[in-house]
């Protein structure tokens, strides 16, 4: 991941723990000290969102505060253009 900006990265997934832990490994984000994974098997997350798409990505700035979701094929220019005030469309096919 870029060193922009960008500090923290957070995965939620309420897969079995077995699954969440195999894409850990393959994805090579083990260890990186700015992303962290929960597994929310009680859709906690999920209620605080209301309704959910896969994947999403959900933008705070430094003040934690929320600016935009994101959903399918989101890059890294469009997050950077999220917290440089830009508002970023993507179209939300899959629940």
């Amino acid at each position: 991941f870029p060193s922009h900006d960008i500090t923290n990265w957070v995965f939620v997934t309420r897969a079995p723990v077995e699954e969440a832990r195999a894409y850990i490994e393959e994805s090579g984000l083990k260890g990186h000290s700015s992303v962290y994974f929960c597994r929310d098997e009680q859709a906690r997350f999920y209620h605080f969102f209301g309704e959910m798409y896969i994947p999403s990505v959900y933008v705070f700035d430094s003040d934690r505060k929320y600016l935009q979701s994101l959903h399918q094929n989101t890059s890294v220019d469009d997050i950077l253009g999220v917290l440089n005030g830009e508002v970023v469309i993507r179209h939300k096919q899959t629940k």
